[in-house]
């Protein structure tokens, strides 16, 4: 797991990220790098949390590689430079081979299918224990798994449609019925070949459209473009790649853009987000979610309570005393958030706002280090901590690194410092 923020306001923006990486799910390992300059001229960098892989590929060898083939050029907005690492991603033929992306394919439709399996034989036992043991019949056993490939079919098309490129969409539906066809017998046995058509057209439908069944990777792009005085911060999820299509969306609520008026300062959490809100709004999110959900429960038994108290079965009233109930707990939790926005988050945000350069980075390392300290003192796996790489990115000095580590000793490798800039001059 990861622990990244990224602290925003008019003076530019601070970006902090931990080591900690998790293989499998008990090896931590404290020496991944998460947090790269996307340009070597240009004021902007990017941030890696979830997946360390875009279809097999490590993020890091497709973001080199893109600093390399950029060079000097430069854009205008910050949005150019996501737009034109969405293209680098969407034309390599390099990074996205045939055979790497039939090896991604096969682990989306194996594991698609393993889920329309495990719906399928879901439905058979609830139907076997509300039959109170008389069993199924081996028809309506095959009812069911029709009916499972046919609804999946329609929950695939309900999705966003990520509109792929027509040639891309052919050759990807001519593999998903190969993959189809050769990991569905697996699963399926004899019922398969009456099956086979819905599978094979929903797990088409679930490439085309925004069906992320994870773990995807964020990614998270902050700095200026040329024509920008303020700094922004765009964030997108990856799903996968193939030659010629990524599978991403946007992030909105994590995609800012600061100005001199009211959106002057952000903070910006991703992946274990919980104790930067709990810093943030004065409450671990965990804790919030279990007193709504306290009151939502005390609140929704009331009128039940009242009427057997007063010995009354008056349908109209019971539904008069729902609504008053649900009024007082809708209000409470609105009273709750406004307390929380004006007494706990404005005030950090109003001071943000005045933060100097370096006082941003020094935040943006605290919250890392908090949550990481949390992992370290609790009984969870230590999912957060390492060394914290922490950058400063402003409009006037670029992009300058206050904490950065090295898997080598710095002195001994000039070479490489040498080499940096290498053919980003065209020489």
């Amino acid at each position: 797991m990861t622990a990244e923020v990224a602290i925003l306001n008019c003076s530019g923006v601070a970006l902090a990220a931990d080591s900690a990486v998790t293989v499998g799910s008990q090896k931590i390992y404290n020496s991944a790098i998460k947090l790269f300059a996307l340009s070597k001229v240009a004021p902007v960098a990017i941030m890696v949390y979830g997946n360390a892989t875009l279809s097999r590929v490590p993020w890091e060898i497709v973001i080199k590689e893109y600093r390399r083939n950029i060079k000097s050029r430069t854009f205008s907005r910050l949005n150019d430079y996501a737009d034109d690492f969405i293209r680098y991603i969407s034309s390599n033929k390099l990074l996205f081979d045939s055979a790497t992306e039939r090896l991604w394919l096969a682990e989306r439709v194996n594991g698609f299918l393993m889920g329309a399996y495990k719906t399928a034989t879901g439905k058979c036992e609830q139907e076997i224990e509300s039959s109170k043991g008389a069993g199924l019949t081996a028809e309506r056993v095959t009812e069911i798994f029709i009916e499972t490939a046919a609804d999946q079919l329609v929950a695939a098309k309900s999705w966003p449609n990520l509109k792929p490129p027509k040639e891309v969409l052919a050759r990807m539906r001519v593999l998903c019925k190969e993959l189809t066809k050769e990991y569905g017998p697996k699963l399926f046995g004899d019922i398969f070949p009456r099956i086979e058509n819905d599978l094979a057209n929903a797990a088409i439908e679930a490439f085309r459209r925004a069906f992320f069944p994870g773990p995807s990777s964020g990614i998270v792009i902050a700095g200026y473009g040329e024509k920008e005085i303020f700094p922004s911060v765009r964030t997108l999820e990856f799903d996968g790649a193939v030659s010629g299509f990524a599978r991403f969306k946007i992030d909105e609520s994590r995609t800012q853009v600061i100005n001199a008026g009211e959106n002057s300062a952000s903070i910006v959490a991703y992946a274990q987000e919980d104790m930067v809100a709990t810093f943030m709004e004065g409450i671990n999110p965990a804790v919030k979610r279990f007193m709504e959900a306290g009151l939502k429960s005390v609140f929704d038994s009331f009128p039940a309570s009242i009427l057997n108290a007063i010995g009354s079965n008056d349908a109209a009233l019971g539904e008069s005393l729902h609504r008053a109930c649900e009024k007082v707990r809708s209000d409470f939790s609105e009273t709750a958030y406004k307390y929380r926005f004006h007494e706990h988050v404005m005030p950090i945000l109003n001071m943000v706002t005045a933060l100097p350069k370096d006082e941003l980075a020094a935040m943006a390392e605290a919250l890392v280090n908090l949550t990481a300290f949390k992992r370290r003192v609790t009984g969870a796996l230590e999912t957060v901590g390492g060394p914290i790489d922490v950058c400063v990115i402003s409009k006037g000095d670029g992009l300058v690194w206050v904490k950065r580590k090295h898997y080598f000793p710095q002195d001994i490798n000039h070479l490489f410092y040498n080499n940096y800039l290498r053919g980003v001059y065209g020489e």
